[in-house]
Parts: C-alpha cells; structure tokens; sequence
C-alpha cells in the first residue's frame, strides 16, 4: 500500500490543512478565498523549490488565456502575501524570483495526526457576542453635551494593515515606481486646461461620490411614496481601524436604507456638515428636511464590533430608539440587515409584502465579501493613487468571494477610471480594465445604474464621444432618477455641447437631492460662466464660499468663473487670495505681474505672463491646470503657437479638449478653419452659444 500524500503542514504560526481546506494561525481561523488556498497548497507542496508563473497561472485559472496574465499572478501574489502578514521587500515566507515565479522559504514541517485527531472544519466566522436589550429600550448612545453630536472623531487607524498593504503591493508591481504621481485625485498632474478645476470637482469628486461619498439610492422595490426623510450622521470611532470601517459601514448603510419604501435617505455627504452644538445641528436637519436621523458610535476591537445607534426627531432631536449590538467584523452584512429591520420596525412604517429584503439590490450576503468591499470603499474614498491601487485589490478580492457580487464589479470600473485619471495606468489599458467590470456588472443586473454612469463616463473621457456619454448617462438616470451624481455627469455632457438651459436643469435636479454638495455648486459656476449667466455665477460664489470658505479649489473654480465672464481683475484677486491661503510663493509674485500686466495691456498681456509661467515650469506646482498652454496662446492672440499647442493637446488626449469647443478663452479662434477642423477631426463641434 502507497503511502499517502500529507495533508497537514505547519510553517511558523500556520497549519494548512490541505484535505480540508483550512488555513489557522495560533489556532485560529484565517481569511481565505478559494484562489488563495490554491495558490498556498501549491506553494506548500513546492517548499524551497522555484514555483514558476506559468505553474500559478495553470493553477489559478486553469484552461484559460490570460491577456494580462502577469498582472493577475503579481496581485494574487500580493493577495497571499498579504493574509500571511509577508512582505516581498523583507520576505518571511515567499520569495520572489525576478522575471521567473516565487518561491516558499519557510520551513516546513509535515503534521502526523493521530488516528480520528484531525479537526473537522471549522467555521470561518466566530459567534455573535449579543448584548442584553432590556424591554424599555437601551440607553441613549447621545448625552446632553455638545460633543456628542460632533462629526466621527476617530483615533488615528492603525497604519500596520494599510501601510503593509501598500508595501506588498508596490513591491509587487502593482504600484509605479517612486516618483510618479501619487498625490489626491484633486491636485491631478493631467493637463485638463482651464476645466481642469471643474473636473476636478466635477468629473472626477463626482465618480467618487457616487461610490465613496453618497448613497446610491438605488430602485426601490414596489415604488411607494416616501413617507419619512431619514440622514444618518458620521459615527464616533474608536480603535485602530475603526474610522475607515466605520465610514464605509455608515455609507454602505445608507445605501440600504435608501431601497426601501417609504424612506427617503439624503445623501451621506451632506450630513458630513452636521457638526458644533445642537441648535446648529437642528438648524441644519431642518434645512435638509429631517425628519429622523440615526447618530451612533462605531468601536473596533480585536475584530470585533461594538454598534450604538440612536434615532431621534429631526426638528428636536428627542429619542425614538436605540440598538446596540457587538458582532464580529465578518457579520456587518447581518448587523446591516438587522439595523434595517430595527429602523423600519421602529419608525412604524407601512409593512412590506414579502418582507423587507435581506441583503441589498446588487449587494452581497457573504460575509468576506462584504468585508473586503467595506475596505475597497474605504480606500477609495481616500482618492490617492496607492489607496485606488488598494481599492483594485480589494475589489478583486470581493469579487472572488461572491463572483455576483454586481456592486463589486461597478466599484473595480470606477477605481480604474481613477487610475487612468491619476496617471497610474495607462488609458487604453485602464479604461479596458473599467469597461469589462462595467459590462459584467450590467450582464448581472442590466438595471445597474453604476455601471451605465461609469461607461458614460469611459465614453466621456476616453473618446470624447458625448452623445454614447449621454445616452449611458441617460439610462443611469432612469434607473436611478434620484441620484445626484448621474445629473451632475450629464450636465458637463450638456454643458460640453452648448445646451446649457439643459445642464443647469441636471445640476438644479442634483441639488434638490443633496443642497450641501460643494462640488455640484463648483459645476454650475463654470457650466454658468460659460454660458455667460453671471446672476447665476454670483449666487454660486455666495453658496461656495458659505460651504467652502477654506478650499483653494473652490476659490481657483471662482476665479476661472470670473475670468470667463470678463471679470478679470476680480479673477486675478481671487488668484492671488488662492495662492496666498496655499503658501506659494511663486504664485503670488505670478499674479502680481500678471496684475500689473493687465493694467498695461489687458488680457493678452496678462495670458502672456501665464505663458511665461508654463515655460518656467509653474504647470507642476499646486493647480497646474490653471496653465493649459492653448487657451493662454489663444488669449494671448498668438494662433500659431495655440493651434501647435492644441494639436499637441489632442495628440496627449489631454481632457480639456472638449472644452475647448464652448469655453471663451477659444472665442478667438471659432473662425479659424484649421481650429474647427481640428476639432472636427475628433468628432467635436463648436456649438451655436446658447446663452441662458
């Protein structure tokens, strides 16, 4: 008789048992996938020996041709590395083998069990720690005091997971290497000309707000009309790690609460305001129209989570109900349901034929999924180039776990258009990557309206095809008529074609749904600008500044709003004022030449110090998109060199070319032939102006 394979092998802390799939460290279970575990038991049962790509790529995706197989093997890698708390800079487990495989380098010891001594497997989730919910009703999550109904006051994160994280996979070759741009998405080094400002705020804050910074508001099922508007407030957070989890917890929440009938939820991001004392507090929810909000605390400890959530009257923010509950990170999809049912139950809401849902429209029931989808959206939200890299990863990892997890799929499109935009991977490459996620999220639910936005937003800023944008944008809309986000896309689209009575439309429908979103205002200013409404600018100038008095990105969309309006000593102050609160020296002293030149000889002396600046190398330092070479030639009179300078941009697919055909810094040059043949030659066409 043959003896048998081992099954059981020890290395460091970890017993892999291979026979039943299971994978502890101290005893205790670990995390893991089913690609991770073939990916380990292939690595374990090749210890010390050279482990060729080739050989994970038969492994993990076995039959398959892979166009970008080096990539998929380089992110499982960093995936496993990752569980195992390895690092591939300083590797304790798995090596790599530059150009050829990895190898396993722990020793490994084969365990002998006794006869009937092999564990049986285990389950992967520990149980609920259930608090006592006394019959009266738990008590309040708010005191009297003030500070209670602060914004999340999170201890710092620990950097331990995160920042590991990020290692594994820069050294992975996820990441570009040091030096290349890696600074928030608002501050991008792509040159987006004078839009550049309002994609920023546009554009760009706009696709991270449909899925880091506000609900969904996905259909609801069985559409009734609401009765009760609901916001739920930032948590408190307290424990490493608790503020990022607790933040995509209260988003993904939202998300819920917004598919039920007779709710309707305001978007997350205008609660992020409601902060100072009570009376404010009030004053505030009963500018958003509250009539109920959910305040709570968010602990994480040891992995587990301790829930106070408190719903109390908008107009006076006296009690209605409490929940408390402690469960384990990997039952936040279960705790999520039961704060659904708890809120429905105690609002006294019309009951629901069927019952209420389980688990979201286009969500997820398994619980590492759902785990791994609360760090993507964390680490999406924080707009960085590492944190979309993470956010990829994490996605991926969803996916893996519930490969029809739809909301998975729309988050990993969106996360590459970002990279694209960011400069951390190639257009053609990235926004390939964006439109396959987009499309198998639509082949699972062709209603998501996600991944419509996110294919408008492809055909946007990929081709410049804005009437397949709109039309994407359009079925976003109509399957999602209540999102902000969808409104604010399609009337940069409109804005972008000359209807600008249409894209003011979009923006006033975006605004009725969130009145304290910031960059929506942003939009209208330079949609308005452009279409020379200057009642309009001004009273997005009063709304900005009382929302955002400190952003310097906010004053540089004023400033572009003014110059387009022909208010250019006001524009070149606001400049200045912008450059002053960014300490910048440089900028200050560009202004104040540009100031005294435009007193000497108006615009196309001051566009000529701008185009000074370009070439001094002032297009990198903070709003670098203030110096987009053809719109300061146009201004300047010098045609030859903005036409060399537009064939350039076009040439580059630089982002601010569809502007080019509406905004008034290109007036100059409508009737130039070669201009609009330019233009014409990628499908762009200058507008009748259609001012409002």
């Amino acid at each position: 008789m043959e003896p048998q394979e081992p099954t059981v092998f020890s290395f460091a802390a970890y017993l892999y048992d291979a026979e039943n799939r299971r994978l502890t460290r101290n005893q205790v279970p670990i995390r893991i996938n089913r690609q991770m575990l073939d990916l380990l038991d292939l690595l374990v049962r090749s210890s010390g020996r050279l482990v060729t790509r080739e050989q994970i790529q038969k492994t993990l995706w076995p039959g398959q041709f892979l166009d970008n197989s080096e990539k998929r093997i380089t992110n499982a890698v960093a995936r496993l590395r990752h569980i195992l708390g390895d690092n591939s800079s300083r590797p304790r487990y798995i090596e790599s083998v530059p150009r050829t495989g990895y190898r396993l380098i722990a020793p490994i010891r084969v365990v002998e069990l006794a006869r009937g001594a092999r564990p049986a497997p285990a389950a992967l989730l520990p149980p609920a720690v259930e608090t006592a919910v006394p019959a009266e009703g738990l008590p309040e999550v708010l005191p009297d005091a003030p500070s209670a109904l602060s914004g999340t006051t999170a201890t710092a994160d620990s950097p331990s997971l995160s920042e590991d994280r990020e290692a594994q996979t820069r050294s992975a070759g996820l990441l570009q290497p040091p030096g290349s741009a890696s600074a928030p998405i608002s501050g991008l080094p792509r040159a987006l000309g004078r839009r550049g400002v309002f994609y920023a705020a546009g554009v760009l804050l706009l696709l991270a707000g449909m899925l880091a910074m506000a609900p969904r508001l996905k259909r609801r099922p069985a559409a009734a009309p609401a009765e009760i508007t609901l916001g739920i407030a930032p948590f408190q957070a307290s424990g490493p790690g608790a503020a990022s989890l607790a933040q995509s917890f209260r988003l993904d929440l939202t998300d819920t609460l917004s598919q039920l009938p007779h709710l309707d939820v305001r978007a997350s991001n205008s609660l992020d305001l409601l902060n100072l004392d009570r009376s404010t507090f009030r004053a505030q929810a009963t500018h958003l129209g509250l009539d109920v909000l959910i305040l709570g605390s968010f602990t994480l400890q040891n992995n587990e989570c301790h829930v106070q959530l408190e719903l109390v009257r908008g107009n006076d923010l006296s009690h209605i109900a409490s929940f408390n509950r402690t469960v384990s990170r990997y039952e936040l999809a279960d705790l999520r349901t039961m704060i659904q049912d708890e809120v429905y139950r105690s609002l006294k809401l019309s009951p629901v034929s069927g019952g209420l849902p389980t688990t979201p429209i286009d969500g997820t029931s398994n619980p590492l999924a759902y785990d791994a989808y609360l760090r993507a959206q964390y680490h999406f939200s924080q707009l960085t180039g590492n944190s979309l890299v993470l956010a990829v990863a994490e996605y991926n990892e969803a996916i893996a776990d519930d490969p029809n997890f739809v909301d998975a799929y729309a988050g990993q499109a969106r996360a590459y258009i970002f990279l694209v935009q960011n400069d951390r991977i190639g257009e053609s490459e990235g926004y390939t990557l964006a439109r396959q996620a987009a499309r198998h999220a639509l082949a699972l639910d062709a209603h998501t309206a996600e991944a419509h936005a996110d294919l408008g937003f492809i055909y946007f800023l990929q081709s410049w095809n804005l009437k397949a944008g709109e039309r994407e944008l359009r079925q976003a809309i109509s399957a999602n008529p209540d999102d902000p986000f969808y409104h604010q896309g399609l009337a940069l689209i409109y804005s972008d074609e000359g209807r600008f009575h249409e894209a003011e439309a979009q923006i006033n429908q975006a605004l009725a749904v969130d009145p304290y979103w910031v960059s929506a205002y942003i939009t209208d200013i330079h949609i308005a600008s452009v279409a020379q409404d200057r009642s309009r600018v001004e009273s997005d100038i009063r709304k900005i500044m009382q929302l955002a008095p400190n952003s310097t990105h906010a004053r540089d969309g004023i400033a572009n709003a003014e110059w387009s309006l022909g208010l250019h000593l006001r524009a070149i102050q606001t400049w200045r004022e912008m450059a002053v609160m960014d300490h910048t020296p440089s900028r200050i002293a560009m202004e104040d030449r540009g100031l005294a030149a435009y007193r000497r000889g108006g615009v196309a002396a001051y566009a000529r110090i701008r185009i000074e600046a370009i070439r001094e190398g002032m297009k990198t330092a903070p709003h670098g998109n203030d110096f987009f070479p053809p719109e300061w030639y146009a201004q300047a009179g010098e045609t030859q060199q903005a036409l060399r300078a537009i064939r350039a941009s076009i040439a580059m697919h630089d982002d601010g070319v569809p502007g080019m055909t509406v905004l008034p810094a290109y007036d100059s040059l409508h009737s130039n032939p070669e201009f609009r043949a330019l233009l014409a030659g990628v499908g762009l066409n200058i507008p009748a102006r259609a001012h409002s």
